[in-house]
């Protein structure tokens, strides 16, 4: 659905985007997609360092910092979701856990883009089933991974931890998308698609 509107500085109408049939944030330039990406990196960040319980000494802990690759990726699609893995790397590199960086940046850039690519916004069953591939992605490779670096032993506990830090950030990013949708209609509803998608 479509609506018109005076973009500022050019006197003329233009198509506006609206966030109900797919995630909306490609229609922006490039420019503006890399502040939001920053955003969704720092917010993760964030997230991962301040909203979180260790679970063992060799670098497992329960973070809420998947809440935030999950939000971003139903609100703004893949590239949003992708970009929150640059926070959660950074996190376990502040932290000391410098061995699981690299891992988690790939993990979680491929976990934010299966569920950024799979989100249409609609009822919240919509949202969840569009984190589902995603959270079983990443509990798969984080077990593999701590069986890499921490031994067999460490694969139950990162089973349990990853389950609950997908269901808990599931829900919260699921309640909190909706609000969000609202928040980028509005920010775009001044603006346009890119001038080759204009009609």
């Amino acid at each position: 659905m479509t609506s018109r509107s005076d973009p500022p500085g050019t006197g003329r109408p233009r198509t506006v985007p609206r966030v109900e049939g797919s995630p909306a944030l490609p229609m922006l330039s490039p420019g503006k997609q890399v502040a939001f990406g920053a955003l969704a990196a720092a917010l993760t960040l964030a997230a991962t360092l301040y909203l979180k319980v260790p679970v063992s000494a060799g670098g497992q802990y329960f973070n809420l910092g998947e809440a935030v690759i999950y939000a971003g990726a139903l609100v703004g699609g893949r590239w949003i979701g992708g970009a929150g893995a640059l926070g959660a790397a950074l996190a376990d590199l502040l932290q000391g856990f410098g061995a699981w960086a690299p891992l988690t940046l790939i993990i979680k850039a491929v976990e934010g883009v299966l569920v950024g690519a799979l989100a249409r916004p609609g009822p919240w069953g919509r949202d969840l089933l569009a984190i589902v591939p995603g959270a079983l992605w990443m509990m798969a490779a984080y077990a593999v991974a701590a069986w890499a670096l921490l031994g067999p032993g460490a694969v139950p506990v990162e089973l349990v931890t990853d389950a609950v830090q997908v269901s808990t950030s599931a829900l919260a990013a699921v309640a909190l998308a909706p609000a969000l949708r609202a928040a980028l209609r509005a920010y775009l509803r001044p603006y346009g698609p890119p001038p080759a998608q204009e009609r």
